[in-house]
């Protein structure tokens, strides 16, 4: 099956699998990660101290909203950590660009490119 493609269309084709699928993490971008979601004992910390040490007392309903957003926050740290060792790792449809490009190349129907237009010399 040929499809007839511009050459605009195939560009635009082509970024939209750059943009899916190229892995654009390095060791320092898990890095980064990991100290993210290690400050989520930052975050306890400061709840604790909240709970503990504060002459105003916390209600059942506070106490529940502080430690479910902390929970929430680990959770999109840990997500962030994941991806990024997806990443890094090329895994889950992750790959270089070299790679992404030529898996594309192949799964892709042959372009026909648009034929220039001839102008007749009178």
């Amino acid at each position: 099956m040929k499809i007839d493609c511009t050459q605009q269309e195939w560009d635009e084709l082509m970024e939209v699998a750059r943009k899916k699928y190229v892995s654009t993490k390095t060791r320092f971008d898990v890095e980064d990660a990991i100290d993210q979601v290690a400050h989520t004992l930052q975050d306890m910390d400061a709840f604790i101290c909240m709970y503990v040490d504060s002459p105003r007392v916390l209600t059942e309903d506070e106490t529940w909203n502080y430690l479910d957003g902390i929970r929430n926050v680990l959770k999109l740290r840990v997500e962030v950590l994941w991806d990024a060792h997806r990443q890094r790792e090329h895994i889950d449809g992750y790959g270089t660009l070299e790679e992404v490009v030529s898996n594309r190349m192949a799964e892709a129907p042959p372009v026909i490119k648009p034929k220039k237009k001839v102008s007749k010399k009178k």
